[in-house]
C-alpha cells in the first residue's frame, strides 16, 4: 500500500502462514510462525511486491515439528528471530552482516544463541531501536551490549523493564526511537521509559486520558507519519 488505505494482493515465495515482517531500511524480511508446507520460513523482498524465500540456518529447534521463529528485529546489523514453539524464550542472533549465518561462534561479529532464563512464557515480538526490546505474555524486557557497548555472544545484558505483558496477536509499534505496546489483555497502550525519580523502568498507560476508546480492545494498530503522526 502506498498510502496504508488503499492495498493490494501480492504473492508471496511459499504458501505458508507468515507472521511477522519488518522493514531494515533497503528491505522487507518476513517469518514464517509454524510450517504449513516443506520449504524456507523466510522470504525477503526490495519493494514489498516481489518475494524470494531465503536459505533458512539448519538448527535443532528449527523444523516443520519444532516450529519456526514468530518474532524479528534487526539491531546493529544483525538479525533476531525469537519465539519457536519447542523453544519460545530462546534467542538467535545472525552474523554481523551477513543475516542469513547463525552458526554460533565466540567471536564479536559472530551469530548467537542464549535463552531468556527470566522470560517465563514466551515471546511474542521484538522491536530494535536503541535496545532490542522484547516482549512476552507477562513481561517485557531489553537487551543491549550494555555501557555502550556492542552486542556480541559474551557481552548479552538482559534488562527485566516492566510486568504488564503484551497481546501477542498486536505487534507493538517504534516511533522514533519510543515504543509503544498493547498490553495482554488488549485494552491499554503503554509506552516504557526510564523513570529517574524512582530509578526503574515504567511504562506509561498513553490511553487513560481516552480510555473509552479502548475499552472494547485493540485488536489492530499502525502509525501514520504524514502529513499528521497518528497511532491508529
Amino acid at each position: 500500500s502506498p498510502d496504508g488505505i488503499t492495498w493490494t494482493i501480492r504473492t508471496s515465495a511459499a504458501n505458508t502462514e507468515w507472521h511477522a515482517i519488518v522493514w531494515n531500511g533497503a528491505q522487507f524480511v518476513a517469518v514464517a510462525d509454524l510450517a504449513t508446507s516443506a520449504g524456507n520460513r523466510v522470504m525477503w523482498s526490495p519493494d514489498g511486491i516481489t518475494w524470494t524465500a531465503k536459505t533458512t540456518p539448519s538448527l535443532s529447534h528449527w523444523d516443520a515439528v519444532l516450529g519456526y521463529p514468530s518474532a524479528i528485529a534487526f539491531f546493529e546489523q544483525r538479525m533476531l528471530l525469537a519465539g519457536t514453539k519447542d523453544a519460545p524464550q530462546t534467542v538467535w542472533g545472525s552474523e554481523t552482516g551477513v543475516l542469513t549465518n547463525f552458526v554460533n561462534g565466540t567471536g564479536g561479529s559472530d551469530p548467537f544463541e542464549f535463552a531468556m532464563a527470566a522470560a517465563t512464557s514466551n515471546i511474542y515480538h521484538m522491536k530494535g531501536a536503541k535496545q532490542v526490546y522484547v516482549m512476552t505474555y507477562n513481561k517485557e524486557f531489553a537487551i543491549d551490549g550494555g555501557a555502550d557497548s556492542p552486542l556480541t555472544p559474551t557481552n548479552l545484558l538482559i534488562k527485566e523493564l516492566t510486568n504488564y505483558g503484551t497481546k501477542d496477536t498486536v505487534p507493538p509499534l517504534l516511533i522514533g526511537n519510543e515504543l509503544l505496546f498493547v498490553t495482554r489483555h488488549g485494552k491499554k497502550l503503554r509506552a516504557p521509559s526510564y523513570d529517574f525519580n524512582s530509578d526503574k523502568w515504567a511504562a506509561q498507560d498513553i490511553s487513560i486520558i481516552a480510555a473509552h476508546l479502548v475499552d472494547v480492545g485493540i485488536v489492530e494498530m499502525a502509525y501514520q507519519a504524514e502529513p499528521l503522526s497518528i497511532v491508529w
